[in-house]
């Protein structure tokens, strides 16, 4: 039995106070940014692997980890600054308020002024392989079975939700979502660490992590045993209200993305939309691919990108769905395309095979259908 299972708001929130320090947040992108490149081209290269979330980018500036905590410009991939610490660094994430946090390999917590001159604290955590989410000054993170926040190097709030949390936690800057592999799914308020909702259910939720837009989460989970496969299921992120559950087929999900009314997930051979209101799965938009394409389906202007655990990043056209390019970045087993991101009209790739700038080529002809761009032989 699935049910909703509300709790009494306690507590006034907390006031966080807003930095002032590094960089001014960079204003909204024009929408001309989000248009994948028709003529790609690959811009700059760097050896430094980045699969499991999107590449923080801000104000022109790029953030990266491995071996050393690196900033870099977008347009060219010069080195603008590096962290004095050496490495191996993992999961840079751009709060967007004045704040860069970072994760060391020894499992501490790192925040740094965006130009990484001046390291502002650090606090030791639990090594996993999740990255967190930052908004302003706070960093929030799953560690075992809780989820934490920290702010000033010190621990804002921790909840223990009594079973492992396997996920990178979602926030809508009011309420942080996350879910545990016991089939529990939880709002915590933002600011005051108390659970406002939690919902719970027989599913194993677990390696997908959610997504929050248009007031609805969106989170998969991995079946229920002995009862169904695994379905991706819209929850109403007030009230925690279960919208709609549709079994997909498969096992594993990505992280979806919501785009108008439409939710996009990758699964099995296929990238497809569901409707954000009913669920439904729409099969005849759907796309057939390799398989695995866990690395961020989405739109992006007029075309669908995604990356995908067989080395290679998909554009597809946004009307008829067909393959435009795609960037190959190896065709062995270790070569995986993870997240990326359109910024200062550069599309962003991050993959295990490191991270790949491509614009657009100047005075040439958009590619034919099927291109395959691979990065210049070493």
């Amino acid at each position: 039995m699935q049910r909703p299972v509300p709790s009494v708001f306690l507590g006034p929130l907390l006031a966080v106070a807003a930095t002032a320090q590094g960089r001014a947040p960079a204003p909204a992108p024009a929408a001309t940014e989000r248009v994948v490149p028709a003529t790609p081209e690959i811009a700059w290269q760097l050896d430094k692997p980045n699969f499991y979330h999107r590449v923080p980018a801000r104000g022109g500036t790029v953030w990266l980890g491995g071996k050393h905590l690196t900033a870099h410009r977008i347009t060219t991939g010069e080195e603008l600054y590096r962290a004095k610490r050496a490495g191996p660094w993992r999961h840079p994430t751009d709060g967007g308020g004045g704040l860069v946090f970072a994760r060391h390999q020894d499992g501490t917590l790192h925040a740094f002024v965006p130009d990484l001159s001046r390291e502002l604290w650090q606090a030791h955590l639990r090594f996993s392989h999740w990255a967190g989410i930052a908004h302003g000054d706070i960093y929030f993170v799953t560690s075992g079975n809780d989820v934490v926040a920290i702010t000033g190097g010190k621990e804002h709030w921790r909840v223990d939700l009594g079973a492992h949390v396997n996920m990178r936690p979602a926030t809508d800057g009011t309420r942080i979502y996350a879910a545990t592999q016991s089939g529990k799914v939880v709002a915590i308020g933002l600011h005051h660490g108390n659970i406002v909702w939690q919902y719970e259910s027989d599913a194993i939720f677990g390696s997908t992590s959610p997504t929050v837009g248009e007031g609805v989460v969106i989170l998969a989970d991995r079946g229920i045993k002995g009862d169904r496969k695994a379905a991706c299921n819209a929850f109403d992120a007030e009230t925690g209200e279960l919208l709609w559950s549709s079994q997909f087929g498969s096992t594993g999900f990505s992280r979806p993305s919501i785009e108008g009314d439409r939710v996009w997930a990758g699964f099995g051979i296929r990238v497809a939309p569901f409707d954000l209101k009913t669920g439904a799965i729409d099969w005849d938009r759907s796309i057939k691919t390799g398989r695995n394409p866990f690395g961020l389906p989405g739109a992006a202007g007029d075309a669908i990108v995604f990356g995908n655990l067989d080395g290679n990043l998909y554009v597809h056209d946004r009307k008829t769905h067909a393959l435009r390019w795609r960037l190959q970045v190896g065709t062995d087993d270790r070569s995986q395309v993870g997240g990326w991101q359109v910024h200062d009209s550069m599309l962003i790739v991050g993959s295990t095979r490191g991270v790949f700038a491509i614009k657009n080529a100047t005075g040439k002809p958009a590619v034919e259908l099927g291109y395959v761009l691979q990065p210049p032989s070493k």
